[in-house]
């Protein structure tokens, strides 16, 4: 007699996985600033934080797992920092440092095989998607006001649509930024996806066709943000990719392409700028944000500029905050009393806040401790170099794509590790 009971139990533990696994690389992706994340951002958070703490004791051997033991002394770190500074406030930051961190672990977790082909899988699937909302957007944006479902905004504009893209009204222009509230959010989540798909081409479970044009999809998507901060990760990765030394037939491939897209790109953009000049591309994303700065006090770049001389001011006046922080007290009040419009440089703001040492605790295994790794290096440092781009440009404290590489180097040991193994 022929038993399959077992076997069924495999598949359908299989599919449930699989099924749990995308459910939270959603959730990654749209804790990256999503507008339904916005909307809806602490009930998100604790769903990830029960998940997560779920998940964990479902698995008691993961306690011993170096991100759950550097988990549990941030919260510890942080609740040392309420009673220095007497602001229970530490206690949400510590909660909003953890949600990603434990969010980012269960996901890879749950099925590290397949997790890296399924996270660029998903951002492939949004960025197909929001091209095709951001050409309505371009030739007739009345018609996204007709069908997206109108959500609330900001001050000067209303936003319409969560699920599959957010059109920012009058905020909108001719920049693409999905399902995020700004394009600058939706870059990293694109960025993120060029860095797995050039650097590890080997999680991709796909034709070397497919993986040309995945790769060419996810440049032009973050092309279209107009983002000054993405164009800038973007030639971060691409030059690192350049230098890197590239063995892998896909990586040798995926060159040709990227010096290819590199050259036709140049040369339309020199003679878009030659022909349209104030109206060219290049102008109205890249040269214009400078003059924006000396133009107008409220710029982006003005009010990250400004949070990092509130800061500078703060750690000049009291040094010893660089060792035990000012607090977020001290900061707010600095900010207020400035009356200049500071935001942003949530690297620098976060260090001001609560000291050196517990910035470095935090970030020290996503991105210091693979910068120190001499095989490493031109991945860490391409990783560094757009974690640290994107971190003078945002808000918050982690973006869980922005950590990626410790996950990436560990899977990619495992997968050579089989290798040998097999032979």
């Amino acid at each position: 007699m022929k038993i399959t009971i077992g076997e069924n139990k495999v598949i359908c533990n299989t599919n449930i996985n699989t099924i749990l696994q995308y459910f939270l690389i959603y959730l990654l992706i749209i804790s990256h600033g999503a507008k339904i994340y916005s909307l809806n951002e602490w009930t998100f958070t604790y769903l990830s934080l029960i998940i997560g703490a779920v998940y964990i004791l479902m698995n008691r051997n993961k306690f011993q797992n170096k991100y759950i033991v550097h988990m549990l002394v941030i919260v510890v770190f942080m609740f040392v920092l309420v009673f220095v500074h007497s602001q229970p406030y530490f206690l949400t930051v510590a909660i909003k440092v953890i949600e990603p961190l434990i969010l980012l672990f269960t996901a890879f977790n749950i099925d590290k095989e397949h997790f890296f082909n399924r996270v660029v899988k998903a951002i492939l699937f949004f960025a197909v998607i929001s091209l095709g909302f951001y050409l309505v957007q371009i030739f007739d944006a009345s018609k996204l006001k007709q069908y997206l479902v109108q959500v609330p905004g900001w001050e000067l504009s209303d936003f319409y649509g969560t699920l599959f893209y957010t059109y920012r009204g009058v905020y909108a222009g001719f920049r693409n930024n999905g399902i995020f509230t700004e394009p600058g959010l939706y870059q990293m989540v694109l960025n993120a996806a060029l860095m797995i798909g050039l650097y590890f081409p080997e999680y991709l479970e796909m034709p070397k066709k497919h993986y040309t044009i995945s790769i060419l999809l996810l440049i032009i998507t973050i092309l279209t943000t107009g983002s000054t901060t993405g164009y800038m990760s973007l030639g971060i990765i691409i030059v690192g990719f350049l230098v890197k030394r590239n063995t892998d037939i896909l990586n040798r491939r995926a060159r040709r392409y990227v010096i290819g897209i590199i050259v036709v790109v140049l040369i339309f953009l020199i003679i878009n700028n030659s022909m349209c000049g104030t109206d060219s591309i290049l102008n109205i994303f890249v040269f214009s944000k400078f003059n924006e700065m000396q133009s107008f006090e409220n710029a982006s770049g003005n009010a990250r500029l400004s949070m990092m001389n509130v800061c500078g001011e703060i750690i000049k006046n009291n040094p010893l905050a660089l060792f035990l922080g000012s607090g977020f007290t001290e900061l707010t009040n600095a900010i207020v009393t400035s009356g200049v419009y500071a935001t942003g440089a949530f690297i620098v703001s976060f260090v001001t806040a609560a000291g050196i040492p517990a910035a470095i605790f935090v970030y020290y295994p996503y991105i210091l401790k693979p910068i120190l790794k001499k095989k490493n290096i031109i991945l860490g440092l391409v990783f560094a170099l757009v974690w640290l781009n994107t971190s003078l440009a945002q808000s918050r404290y982690i973006y869980p794509f922005l950590i990626l590489l410790p996950y990436l180097l560990d899977g990619a040991n495992r997968k050579r590790n089989a290798i040998e193994v097999e032979r």
